[in-house]
């Protein structure tokens, strides 16, 4: 599915998708809408309104979190 979408991989890129597949015994791919800042200050400051808060997902990183794209307008 990756391949269709992307094209052709790496074969080293194919050897740890199958490694992580292994370990992991299950690997899933999905689209998110990824909120990403420069550093995890500007991140505090954002998710600290309340109208922002409401629209996120799930906090992946300190400065990373994914965004509901069903309440982007």
């Amino acid at each position: 599915m990756l391949e269709q979408i992307a094209g052709p991989l790496p074969p080293l890129l194919v050897g740890a998708l199958y490694r992580w597949a292994e370990e992991s015994e299950r690997v899933t791919l999905c689209q998110v809408v990824l909120l990403e800042t420069h550093n995890p200050r500007r991140m505090q400051e954002l998710t600290a309104q309340r109208r922002i808060r409401e629209t996120l997902r799930e906090t992946l990183s300190a400065r990373a979190v994914r965004v509901d794209s069903s309440r982007l307008d």
